[in-house]
């Protein structure tokens, strides 16, 4: 299998999952998102295997560094932004709105958490330093 080939398959295999999931959410259908995703996992998996040339040098390797990075920052910056001022509108009459921002903030909180952890373990790894 081409790599062209093996992306074209992970966008079909991606939106059959995401539909599946969309559906069972709005059906109230507990069961479905979880076997749907294992499974599209396990075929994304088994037809990546099935590439037959997979190179990846050094730049692109650092692009997607980078874009991933940027990615991180963004979506940070956005949801701290969004949580804030979430919990301000709901100290004016909405307290229905109070809970969403809680959530952004402490996902905001997780991700930079997770992301320092991993920075340092990954530092320290490629470092040589133990």
């Amino acid at each position: 299998m081409s790599i062209k080939t093996y992306r074209l398959w992970m966008v079909v295999i991606t939106m059959i999952v995401a539909a599946l999931v969309g559906w069972s959410v709005t059906t109230g259908n507990v069961l479905v998102p979880i076997p749907t995703f294992l499974a599209g996992a396990i075929i994304l998996y088994l037809c990546q295997r099935r590439v037959k040339a997979f190179t990846e040098d050094e730049r692109a390797r650092s692009i997607v560094n980078q874009a991933s990075r940027r990615t991180v920052e963004i979506v940070v910056i956005f949801m701290a932004i969004s949580g804030a001022t979430l919990i301000a509108m709901s100290q004016g009459g909405s307290p229905d709105l109070e809970p969403a921002g809680l959530t952004l903030a402490y996902s905001v909180c997780t991700i930079l958490i997770l992301y320092n952890i991993l920075y340092t373990y990954y530092s320290r790894k490629y470092s040589g330093k133990k």
